[in-house]
């Protein structure tokens, strides 16, 4: 089911001893519903669908209130007696608690060659299967959504206990070169970590733990290449999260924040070396005698040197910054004749 219909499935079973005749009547039958689309309330899976309980009908081929599609292939095979079986699954809780909201994940339909009245037990026995079916598909579903969130995710994520021994580690798609930060289910952050890392990534955890909230924490780790030389070693940063699970078990997400690092590195570099060439042309435009300043496209001041301050009455050549002619000069007549 997809919410707006169901379409029947490849999978058909039937008993291997029944006559040839009838075997090929069946894979006609079969072929014919394997290109059908059930809405709700349509034909038997689209009413077990719709009200999400099991239905029985006696003889398909005498039901004046279902639309059966299959009536005329039904006939031609001889199947009489059909129920259908939901298998649902759970999707939260309403009515504070009280009742499950479910949805219905597939529908199971038989047909027998007989007409037959309702057999409670038989219903129960299936209803039963399908909801272990419901339970198992429901798992493989969120399994499979977690794979493929976890296939597009690059942090390392892992559970571990109190004493930093992972318990499960997620398979996201971590960089080959930090394979080797990864643990192990039954091995420690001892036995990846040095000791001192490993200290800090314990006492964070039990931070978690007691505060029952989530405690961040950078660390930096030196990855090697393929030779032991110094200059093949490289410095990897990390931004982790701790957060309590339970009360002795934590997550810890971690995420490569390298190039983050080095980008903020290299803007405080270049801010470091604008301000000195700033301080450069400043202490050149204060030591030659001439008097130097300059405006922007608004004839606004945006700086000057010594001797033009000096000249202008200012206590420092930062002073002129934001002001105009209009504020400097004594009269608007002259310092509109500035401007001019």
């Amino acid at each position: 089911a997809d919410g707006q219909a169901i379409e029947c499935s490849p999978i058909w079973y039937s008993r291997p001893d029944l006559a040839a005749e009838v075997r090929s009547r069946l894979d006609e039958f079969r072929q014919y519903s394997e290109g059908l689309t059930f809405l709700p309330n349509e034909g038997l899976p689209g009413f077990v669908w719709q009200q999400c309980q099991p239905l029985w009908i006696e003889d398909v081929t005498d039901r004046a209130d279902c639309v059966f599609l299959r009536e005329h292939l039904a006939q031609q095979c001889r199947l009489k007696a059909a129920f259908g079986v939901p298998i649902l699954a759970a999707r939260g809780e309403l009515n504070g608690g009280s009742h499950l909201d479910t949805k219905v994940l597939a529908v199971l339909v038989f047909f027998m060659f007989d007409p037959r009245q309702q057999d409670r037990h038989l219903v129960d026995v299936v209803s039963t299967v399908a909801a272990q079916l419901g339970n198992a598909l429901q798992q493989k579903q969120l399994n499979a959504e977690l794979r493929a969130l976890f296939a597009a995710m690059t942090d390392t994520i892992a559970v571990l206990d109190a004493q930093g021994y992972y318990l499960k580690v997620a398979p996201t798609h971590t960089a080959p070169s930090h394979q080797t930060l990864l643990g192990q289910a039954g091995k420690t952050v001892y036995d990846v970590f040095d000791r001192d890392l490993a200290d800090r990534f314990i006492r964070t955890i039990w931070q978690a733990l007691n505060t029952q909230k989530t405690v961040n924490l950078e660390y930096s780790v030196p990855l090697e290449g393929g030779d032991e030389s110094a200059t093949d070693r490289r410095e990897v940063w990390f931004s982790s999260s701790f957060s309590p699970i339970s009360e002795d078990t934590a997550i810890w997400i971690s995420r490569d924040i390298t190039d983050k690092k080095a980008a903020r590195r290299d803007r405080k570099q270049a801010e470091k070396a604008l301000k000195e060439q700033k301080m450069y042309l400043q202490l050149v435009l204060d030591n030659i005698p001439q008097q130097v300043f300059w405006k922007d496209t608004d004839l606004v001041f945006r700086g000057c040197n010594k001797n033009w301050a000096d000249a202008a009455g200012l206590s420092h050549p930062d002073a002129v910054i934001g002001k105009t002619d209009y504020d400097l000069l004594p009269s608007q007549e002259i310092a509109e004749s500035f401007r001019a």
